[in-house]
């Protein structure tokens, strides 16, 4: 495709200053031409969000060859306003970026299909059967993409290798949205309920819980995103239970923030999933709640330096390769922009 303008569309409040850092670095290195963001998240004073007719207008005046939108969710209101949009995209390539898991609980807005139908590409972080549904709303090309580490946002944590836990423990870090004993949430919502009743109940050891909508006896917290990798490194080992245990090759950045912060992390085994680490870079699978707190006790039980020497290689693993630069990266090249393949076989892998 040679040297191509790049405009992305994005609906968050705050675009990640990762992404935006890794398209101005190909401008640089002189792989892109040029690339810009328009935040299509409206109405919103603080974002600085157009509204829609100067939206349509700047679409319509910008040169760019290459429209990534990202995860739009309720993008735009209806299908008046999407016939207005397709006209200004005109007939310059789209590509489609969906960093969020859907299922039972949590159904892909209208909106999808729509963009699906005019995206050559969809880049979605689960495998089937999600590659599947998005097959079913007219998508041509789905393909896998990793959720990563905003290498901004975590730029203290990349250059500095953690140090040696002093007190042990186990943190849990993630939302519940589970209200009820049985009913309400997400699958894997239980699970994840009954792996924080493990951390609640322990009286043997230092333990953490992190995050919103839990019980107040758990006295859990929340954390900001950039303040995850300090709680992770207070402590010795990091759990979590995934939502959606059931889809293949799925992550959410829990596992790059968490490998990153050079801890032990123990987690959901997903089927399918070839691109992951082992036990060897600090990164441990299981199939139940309870597999991944036995399995956190037994590492906590063990050698304290053999934790520290994996630690670290969670840390050497994850820095860098699951990186919002090497994401960002691998969306550009599968959309046909020469740019230099990643050094890591994680992303040349996924190529194929």
């Amino acid at each position: 495709m040679g040297r191509v303008r790049i405009l992305t569309l994005d609906n968050k409040s705050i675009p990640s200053p990762g992404i935006l850092a890794a398209q101005a670095k190909f401008v640089e290195d002189g792989h892109i031409a040029s690339a810009d963001t328009l935040n299509v998240r409206w109405p919103s004073t603080l974002s600085g969000s157009p509204p829609l007719d100067e939206l349509i207008e700047r679409l319509k005046k910008s040169d760019y060859d290459l429209c990534i939108v990202r995860t739009p969710k309720n993008f735009p209101n209806n299908v008046n306003e999407m016939d207005r949009v397709i006209e200004a995209l005109g007939s310059r390539r789209v590509v489609l970026w969906d960093g969020d898991a859907w299922g039972k609980g949590k159904p892909m807005p209208m909106q999808y299909s729509w963009w699906a139908s005019v995206s050559s590409q969809v880049f979605t972080v689960a495998d089937s059967p999600q590659s599947a549904a998005w097959k079913r709303l007219g998508a041509n090309d789905v393909r896998l993409i990793l959720h990563v580490y905003d290498h901004v946002v975590f730029k203290e944590a990349e250059n500095r290798p953690p140090s040696p836990d002093k007190r042990g423990g186990i943190v849990l870090i993630g939302n519940n949205l589970r209200r009820l004993p049985v009913l309400g949430g997400l699958p894997g919502s239980g699970g994840r309920m009954k792996l924080a009743k493990f951390l609640h109940h322990s009286s043997q050891l230092p333990t953490r819980i992190a995050g919103r909508g839990w019980p107040k006896r758990f006295q859990a917290l929340p954390v900001a995103t950039r303040d995850q990798v300090p709680l992770i490194r207070d402590m010795g080992v990091s759990v979590n239970w995934d939502h959606f245990p059931d889809y293949h090759q799925y992550a959410s950045d829990r596992l790059a923030i968490s490998l990153l912060a050079g801890r032990p992390h123990v987690t959901t085994s997903h089927p399918g999933t070839s691109w992951m680490p082992g036990a060897s870079e600090g990164l441990f699978c299981l199939g139940s709640p309870t597999g991944v707190w036995n399995k956190a006790l037994e590492i906590l039980d063990g050698d304290p330096q053999r934790r520290v020497e994996i630690g670290q290689s969670a840390w050497s693993w994850s820095r860098r390769r699951m990186s919002t630069v090497e994401a960002e990266r691998y969306l550009l090249r599968m959309s046909g922009v020469d740019l230099p393949r990643s050094a890591f076989s994680t992303w040349r892998n996924l190529e194929m």
